[in-house]
């Protein structure tokens, strides 16, 4: 984290990108450790494919916006269908509210 909070303070724009915003644990972990190391404010974005809007975090870009309260559909991205079902199974069950 040290080393992209450095390239803020040298003037880089950084943008990550997540392909969702679900919780929003993930961008605030980032956030928050970017914040400790010293980076610059407002030199991040973030993007996301799918964005849910009760999310904890907010984006800077999306491709498309879900409600989790209403859309309890469980994602999984091509990249993630290599894993066992077990896998999947256990990542969708891990935070019951958002499938049930």
């Amino acid at each position: 984290m040290q080393r992209l909070a450095e390239r803020t303070r040298a003037g880089e724009r950084l943008l990550f990108i997540d392909d969702i915003n679900d919780s929003g644990r993930t961008i605030g972990h980032l956030r928050d450790m970017l914040a400790r190391a010293g980076a610059t404010p407002g030199s991040m974005r973030f993007a996301t494919l799918i964005d849910n809007s009760g999310s904890a975090q907010t984006v800077d870009y999306r491709a498309r916006t879900i409600d989790r309260a209403v859309v309890k559909d469980w994602f999984v991205f091509p990249w993630e269908a290599m894993a066992p079902d077990s896998a999947i199974q256990a990542d969708a069950e891990e935070v019951p509210e958002r499938i049930s």
